[in-house]
């Protein structure tokens, strides 16, 4: 197998920030990670002509974290909410899962629902580039990740989810409330969950890529005009699992920008 450069890793990249350029900076930033490289270096500010509108709206990598505990409330980029009865319960720092390296930190979510919070509340219309890095190993349930509006939110609260399913594919509805399965993500290995979201005053459409060593698939949808409204008030992404289990499952570097 051709081994990557440092030039090949740091073109590994998505469509983060308006498709132009990657942001990491702040509190302990690690860089994000395409199945085990690292694409952007500690602390870095990757610039490759992106306009001062571009900006990071949650940022999210646990390093200065305490293992064992809950993570943090002020993150690198916003802040970490946990809108459920149980409260941290079941979500902790933990070392890196193998055969990831080690030296980052990562959360496991065994139950309950983690929710990263933009930093300026709910950010409007415009567009949406989410990564995150995640990690679910053989047994586990149905993992989702929800895009939630600032108002009535809580655990459940939504616009729009991905279910990332035990059977190795992702589900996600349409605008008919239609659940439809693409994709294929790997068990007990490390993977890049990536959206673009691009919210206007009328429509709002989701593009969800999978990357990295075993993940494949694409695909688009709209979300209803129902909750278009909710759309355009987006202020955060949570993690959890449908039902609560059974298993856990590990999240790292999650970041949000925005373009107006």
């Amino acid at each position: 197998m051709k081994r990557r450069t440092g030039s090949d890793r740091l073109h590994a990249r998505t469509d983060l920030a308006g498709d132009q350029c990657d942001v990491v900076h702040g509190r302990g930033a690690s860089g994000l990670r395409i199945g085990g490289y690292i694409v952007v270096s500690l602390g870095l500010i990757f610039s490759c002509g992106c306009g001062p509108s571009v900006q990071t709206v949650l940022q999210m990598d646990f390093n200065a974290d305490t293992l064992g505990q809950p993570p943090a409330k002020q993150q690198t980029v916003g802040s970490v909410n946990f809108y459920t009865v149980s409260g941290t319960n079941g979500i902790t720092v933990a070392d890196p899962p193998p055969p990831e390296p080690p030296g980052n930190k990562w959360v496991n979510i065994r139950s309950n629902t983690i929710t990263g919070t933009f930093v300026n509340g709910f950010g409007g219309v415009g567009t949406y580039s989410f990564l995150a890095n995640l990690y679910i190993p053989t047994g586990t349930g149905i993992v989702t990740v929800r895009f939630q509006p600032d108002i009535f939110q809580s655990a459940g609260s939504e616009f729009f989810h991905i279910d990332l399913m035990p059977e190795g594919d992702l589900r996600a509805p349409s605008m008919n409330d239609i659940l439809v399965r693409f994709g294929q993500y790997p068990k007990d290995g490390t993977f890049l969950l990536s959206a673009k979201l691009v919210i206007t005053k009328f429509n709002t459409d989701i593009s969800i890529n999978l990357i990295g060593k075993g993940a494949s698939g694409s695909a688009t949808f709209r979300v209803k005009q129902a909750l278009i409204v909710d759309a355009q008030r987006f202020s955060g992404v949570s993690f959890g699992m449908l039902l609560v289990g059974p298993g856990a499952f590990y999240v790292d570097n999650v970041i949000v920008t925005r373009t107006p």
